[in-house]
């Protein structure tokens, strides 16, 4: 009898010291997000052809809302104006953020064509860029992002509105 209850009594210590080590584990570190809110597409503005659009070019929105045009593209004044695409990050922690999108993608015009979009550079740089989001932080930080239009000529871009939606992915590093 005093030899089983001593194996009761090792079994008991055993399958406490089990318990011990099982509830004894740290938890896991909580998964920390960000979250990305749109709050301002990527608009080239009003432009035109000139020289009768034989030729076509390019217009550029920089990350910082500059606009410049090269080839026959003139720029317009007037609504719709010009603005880079602005996405604001919260966040819930210090932590790096890399960003990442395509560099090109195609347009689809209203009345035919196609005219190709050139995606960034983004204020914090191109594609693949890993930039740090500091906890200390005032603000919500938004990032801006530009591109730049590549139009050809009328006879196979057409007047008339053309759009597109594009993606851009942050994933925390």
């Amino acid at each position: 009898m005093k030899n089983f209850r001593n194996n009761m009594l090792m079994i008991l210590v055993i399958a406490q010291l089990l318990l011990v080590c099982f509830y004894a584990q740290p938890a896991p570190p909580p998964t920390q997000s960000i979250n990305i809110y749109p709050l301002q597409s990527l608009s080239f503005g009003k432009f035109c052809l000139g020289n009768s659009g034989k030729n076509g070019g390019t217009i550029t929105v920089g990350w910082d809302g500059s606009r410049s045009s090269t080839g026959d593209v003139v720029l317009l004044n007037g609504s719709p104006s010009s603005s880079p695409a602005i996405f604001e990050i919260e966040h819930c922690e210090e932590q790096d953020v890399l960003i990442e999108y395509k560099p090109t993608t195609i347009l689809s015009g209203s009345n035919g064509g196609n005219v190709t979009l050139k995606i960034g550079p983004t204020e914090k740089g191109e594609s693949g860029t890993i930039f740090h989001i500091d906890e200390n932080s005032i603000s919500i930080p938004q990032i801006r992002v530009g591109g730049t239009l590549i139009i050809g000529p009328n006879s196979t871009n057409p007047g008339g509105t053309y759009a597109v939606d594009f993606d851009i992915t942050f994933n925390k590093q």
